[in-house]
């Protein structure tokens, strides 16, 4: 019987590029779940810093390609406070950015949770699912996240 850490360790042997970028980027690849050929051809890839936890989704939007299953990807992140800068400098257009540290988190989190998510189940092309997906949390995030001006400085950092 392969295991995933076999499918890993000849990945690793025979892919001297992949772990040569993996080295040189401080990146890990954390995806363990291998396809119905026993084959791991989904690479998922954190830094090395980064806790990753990757399992096999049981409940998956769009039918599932037995070349590649459908994954649950759990990444924690801590973000220490730290300004973001928008654009470049000179640019002083100004622009509707998500403020996100004035978001309603529990109303967003709820409106996902009680999406209806089934008319994506439905889309067969994984495409149209994505973009399909992307309009319906652009629109919760619209509802639970209010948008700011975002003014561009002119003054150089």
């Amino acid at each position: 019987m392969v295991t995933a850490k076999d499918e890993l360790d000849r990945l690793t042997g025979t892919c001297i590029p992949l772990n040569e970028f993996l080295n040189i980027n401080n990146l890990k690849q954390c995806n363990l779940i291998m396809n119905s050929n026993l084959h791991l051809l989904d690479l998922v890839l954190t830094s090395s810093d980064l806790t990753c936890n990757v399992q096999r989704c049981d409940n998956a939007l769009v039918p599932e390609d037995k070349h590649h299953p459908s994954l649950d990807i759990d990444v924690n992140i801590s973000v220490a406070n730290h300004e973001v800068k928008f654009g470049k400098y000179g640019d002083t257009n100004d622009k509707m950015k998500y403020n996100f540290r004035k978001g309603n988190y529990v109303q967003l989190y709820d409106a996902i949770a009680t999406k209806d998510w089934s008319q994506i189940r439905s889309v067969k092309d994984v495409n149209e699912a994505c973009d399909l997906f992307h309009q319906e949390l652009d629109a919760l995030l619209d509802y639970s996240v209010p948008k700011s001006t975002v003014k561009l400085s002119t003054y150089p950092v």
